[in-house]
């Protein structure tokens, strides 16, 4: 796993240990895991405990799109209405196919260790330029923030070793992504298949249309 923490190269350590640090520079910050892809809910927690989504009903009915490149977002729920049942545990996604479908959000993002600063912008229109700046101390590195970014949205990233997947904890997701309260709603993620946000499975329980196909891309 990557280090949280800024650091010097060897041959630096190896300099400072001389008493000289010349010609070396500091690192810059890494990241706890590389983001890119497609990652589906797995398990959450809005305030009754963690819960684990229905396989057979709302399996991959909740999808995170990362692109590093123009650092874009894309959260996707599968459900009847947007607001209604785009909260994880009240998706028909898959038991009902032909009357559900998805809807999206766009975020920009940056990406410093293990925290993420997410801001909110229209699909189609040109993503902001998210430089990161640390939340304020009052917001404890996670929720909505007044601070820093001036009301973005600041997500921890944690590693969840108990499962033998590499999954992935967001405490929180912004305002009402998946339910959350944007504050201590948590959400654990594995990294799925391009696939399933590219095109329809082959399944005939799987949603009607995929997300790429319902929703407005959120960078052309």
């Amino acid at each position: 796993m990557p280090s949280l923490h800024r650091t010097f190269p060897l041959s630096c350590a190896l300099l400072l240990a001389a008493g000289t640090l010349q010609g070396c520079k500091e690192e810059g910050p890494g990241k706890l895991f590389e983001e890119e892809g497609v990652w589906s809910l797995q398990r959450y927690d809005t305030g009754d405990g963690v819960q684990t989504l229905n396989p057979s009903t709302q399996k991959d009915a909740f999808l995170l799109k990362f692109e590093p490149g123009p650092k874009v977002v894309t959260a996707a729920a599968c459900g009847m209405a947007l607001g209604v049942d785009d909260v994880p545990g009240e998706s028909i996604c898959r038991q009902n196919p032909s009357s559900t479908g998805w809807f999206c959000r766009c975020f920009a993002y940056a990406y410093e260790e293990d925290q993420m600063q997410w801001r909110e912008f229209t699909a189609g229109d040109p993503p902001p330029t998210v430089d990161f700046e640390p939340p304020t101390a009052a917001e404890g590195g996670g929720g909505d923030s007044t601070g820093g970014g001036g009301g973005d949205s600041y997500v921890t990233l944690s590693p969840i070793d108990s499962t033998p997947s590499e999954d992935y904890a967001f405490v929180p997701l912004p305002m009402g992504v998946f339910g959350s309260d944007g504050a201590t709603s948590r959400y654990e993620f594995v990294q799925r298949a391009g696939s399933i946000f590219e095109g329809t499975p082959d399944d005939d329980n799987a949603p009607a249309t995929d997300p790429q196909a319902m929703c407005t891309p959120c960078v052309n």
